[in-house]
């Protein structure tokens, strides 16, 4: 039999005693990704919300812009940035054991 062009390795795939099978390995977010996805869905549902506010609140003018677009320009767009950085400086810190 001719061998393969390309080598194929054999895995061990022997199931430890003990421990479930699993088709898909499982891994746990961790809890700063966690509240910056929570953080940033809680943005976006904010800006629902406020453009579908009674007495039509994000249609009010300021600097002849409504408050719904500075919402969705400015203030969350800063939010998310704020909330990434403090987020990845905490991330940095705890992974550093010097500091």
């Amino acid at each position: 039999m001719p061998r393969p062009s390309i080598p194929i390795p054999v895995l061990d795939r022997t199931p430890v005693v003990g421990e479930p099978a699993a088709i898909i390995a499982r891994e746990s977010m961790p809890a700063a990704r966690r509240f910056g996805i929570v953080t940033v869905l809680g943005l976006l549902a904010g800006g629902v919300v406020f453009t579908g506010a009674p007495l039509a609140a994000g249609a009010v003018r300021v600097a002849g812009m409504s408050l719904a677009w500075w919402y969705a320009v400015v203030a969350s767009i800063v939010a998310a940035a704020v909330t990434a950085i403090v987020l990845s400086t905490r991330a940095a810190a705890s992974a550093d054991p010097t500091a």
